[in-house]
Order: structure tokens, then C-alpha cells, then sequence
């Protein structure tokens, strides 16, 4: 995926992951679920400011 909106990304995988496993998920369940949401936060990308803005977190 091709963008300059990637601000957050770190900080969105590794909370997503957090979350998943405080739901009970197993490790690997949570980085699968983790691994679409950032993907799909990324590909669906809000332009915001100017060059390197925040990802979509409402995918």
C-alpha cells in the first residue's frame, strides 16, 4: 500500500494486540485480527494535514 498517512501505525498494531488478548484471543488470533485492522486502517487512509498524516482507526 502506497501512502504518506502512516503516522500511528506502531502504536495501532501493538494496542489492537493488547486488546485482542485482553478479550481472551490467543497470540496468534491476535496479531492475525491486529495485522487486517492496521492493514485496513492504512488502505483506508484519511487526508489530514499536510504529507504524513494518521491512519483510518474508523475501518
Amino acid at each position: 500500500i502506497y501512502t504518506e498517512h502512516i503516522n500511528g501505525t506502531g502504536d495501532t498494531y501493538s494496542a489492537c494486540i493488547a486488546a485482542e488478548l485482553a478479550k481472551g484471543a490467543s497470540i496468534e488470533e491476535a496479531i492475525r485480527i491486529s495485522k487486517k485492522y492496521t492493514h485496513d486502517a492504512i488502505k483506508n487512509e484519511i487526508a489530514v494535514g499536510h504529507k504524513f498524516g494518521p491512519i483510518n482507526h474508523w475501518v
